[in-house]
């Protein structure tokens, strides 16, 4: 039945999408697309186009679906991928010979990680993870865990690198407490899998000349820039004190260690229950509630297991849990119809200002960067014939800000093929309960833009931002 009726509601949005529209994220929805645009336009990524991301989904579905409008890639994509996991399981399941339970289990995470790619565009790299989870925790099938590893390396680097590190420490674990060595094989086999496709992804980017700006963009700018401005405190979906998000969290990875110490005789429900510690990095990663998704999904899914091992969890606690979650995990518009219109309309006004105007390249920016967390970047569909005037097309806390970067970036505009349209965002930012208030701007984009001649434009609106419009010389 549950997977009766996670197969009708992707077919609902493969529908809806042909026939209608759907919305596109002004951010991540849209590098997304512009990365899979520079594929089309057979442009260099990570050159002309850099994204905080493996090559993995702009080669893919730039490839594949270079004909289909991007509001219709969306959800033909959701649709292709879901009917893909379900077989994948399927065969999984089947090939373990896993009881019933593990099956509503499956299916359950299953509809749960699809849903989460509607948000975040993460439609491989949730998905794999789990079956990689399901491989992991039955010991078996060491040739897909490692296959699964080597092919998640070309989407999302961070989940099988943690993933491999948790399971080296359940192997050290094992052996220290029991002398045994159950799942060094499945460790191993991962490991190496991790390791060809980071070797692959190395190889692609040295064929492309982009190896350093590869290393810089998927690893670096994560890590060392963005990651101190975007981490703590966890996000929860309403509007809370920080000590309540805190306690939520403390609760959560309580009980499961709790639960860890209860079981910490078998070693493969201590595996099933260390589970969302892979997705915790992510979670702190940025203060928003969709990256907080995997870590709380992961966490029903502990739930949902103990629960058919155990009796002492109450039938009302795990009723309050998936109805809570159920409330968080299917799109708000399905019961609450709203006016759904594509990112094309939203660009539309400041799309009209520059239709006609002969440019070389293409900006979009800020008049300051002290107050910010993010750009408008659907923007630069306004004119996707223009190349982006630098590769570093997203705003992040702590990038352009930066004296480094900030300078890089300065010296792409000034090298740009001129005329170069720019979109400056008026303004400041609400900033986010973390380091981003302590952001202060170096000021060398600011200097270009204030200090070089240009032709005014004038002003459009795009996604509740004021933008300035001019035409650099």
């Amino acid at each position: 039945m549950i997977f009766f009726i996670g197969l009708c509601v992707h077919l609902y949005w493969f529908i809806r999408g042909i026939f209608s529209t759907i919305l596109i994220n002004q951010f991540d929805g849209a590098l997304r697309l512009l990365a899979e645009h520079a594929v089309i336009q057979q442009w260099t990524l990570y050159k002309d186009v850099s994204i905080v991301y493996p090559p993995g989904y702009a080669l893919f579905f730039g490839t594949l679906f270079r004909f289909v409008s991007p509001n219709n890639r969306q959800t033909i994509i959701t649709f292709a991928i879901f009917i893909f996991v379900c077989i994948g399981v399927w065969s999984v399941q089947r090939m373990l010979k896993c009881s019933y339970t593990d099956w509503r289990i499956g299916i359950f995470l299953l509809i749960s990680s699809l849903w989460y790619q509607q948000v975040s565009g993460d439609a491989f790299a949730l998905p794999l993870m789990f079956l990689l989870i399901l491989c992991i925790v039955h010991q078996k099938l060491s040739t897909t865990v490692a296959l699964l590893a080597g092919i998640l390396a070309f989407f999302r680097w961070d989940f099988p690198l943690f993933t491999s590190v948790l399971m080296w420490g359940m192997v050290g674990y094992e052996y220290v407490c029991f002398k045994k060595e159950t799942y060094v094989k499945t460790a191993l086999a991962l490991t190496l899998g991790l390791s060809a496709g980071l070797g692959i992804l190395a190889l692609y980017a040295f064929t492309q000349g982009t190896l350093t700006q590869a290393f810089d963009a998927i690893v670096t700018i994560p890590t060392r820039i963005i990651l101190p401005y975007r981490s703590l405190p966890l996000p929860l979906p309403w509007h809370a004190p920080r000590i309540l998000n805190a306690l939520v969290y403390v609760a959560l990875l309580g009980w499961i260690l709790c639960a860890v110490l209860a079981e910490k005789k078998n070693i493969r429900d201590v595996v099933v229950l260390c589970i969302p510690f892979i997705f915790l990095p992510y979670a702190t990663g940025r203060a928003d509630w969709s990256h907080a998704l995997p870590l709380f999904s992961s966490v029903l899914f502990v739930t949902l297991y103990v629960k058919t091992k155990q009796r002492y969890i109450h039938h009302v606690t795990l009723g309050m849990l998936v109805l809570f979650f159920l409330r968080i995990l299917l799109p708000q518009h399905i019961w609450e119809p709203q006016a759904q219109s594509n990112m094309y309309t939203h660009i539309a006004e400041c799309a009209q200002r520059v239709q006609t105007y002969n440019a070389q390249s293409l900006f979009v920016g800020r008049e300051q960067y002290n107050r910010y967390i993010i750009n408008v970047a659907s923007l630069y569909f306004t004119r996707p014939d223009l190349r982006p005037a630098t590769p570093y097309v997203s705003d992040e806390p702590g990038l352009q800000s930066s004296c480094i970067y900030g300078e890089r970036i300065q010296q792409d505009l000034v090298r740009t093929p001129k005329p170069m349209l720019s979109f400056i965002e008026l303004g400041e930012q609400p900033l986010e309960p973390n380091a981003t208030q302590t952001l202060r701007s170096c000021g060398h984009i600011e200097r270009f833009l204030s200090t070089s001649p240009y032709t005014s434009l004038g002003q459009c609106y795009a996604y509740g931002h004021t933008f300035d419009v001019r035409a650099y010389k």
